[in-house]
């Protein structure tokens, strides 16, 4: 599956967070006292500004109590500087203690390690 889907030229497409985590935040108002979660996956880099996305993930931590995941899904096991970079600006987006909300893992493991 993921050499048919994943493994392809995605050059032209970019990973932006901000629309999906203001989504997010229109649901979280009509949720009652569920707890929210947000579960980021991205496959590579984000190119969302810092600022813009760190307002709306402080206003679903402050607001809303929202627990943020963030997973970087791999296409191979080693790491790659794109793969490192997806890293770099998705962990500091995730609750804490980030060690517990965060992972960097390739597809063929994705299965098993993410439940």
């Amino acid at each position: 599956f993921h050499e048919n889907f994943f493994c392809r030229d995605w050059s032209q497409f970019r990973t932006i967070l901000e629309p999906g985590l203001l989504e997010a935040e229109k649901i979280f108002q009509g949720a009652g006292n569920r707890k929210k979660i947000v579960m980021i996956v991205t496959d590579g880099a984000l190119h969302d500004k810092d600022a813009d996305i760190r307002t709306v993930e402080d206003r679903l931590k402050a607001n809303y109590n929202a627990q943020i995941f963030g997973i970087v899904v791999r296409k191979a096991v080693g790491h790659t500087n794109q793969d490192r970079k997806a890293e770099a600006k998705l962990k500091p987006l995730v609750s804490d203690p980030q060690d517990e909300h965060f992972i960097n893992i390739d597809l063929d493991h994705f299965k098993e390690q993410v439940r």
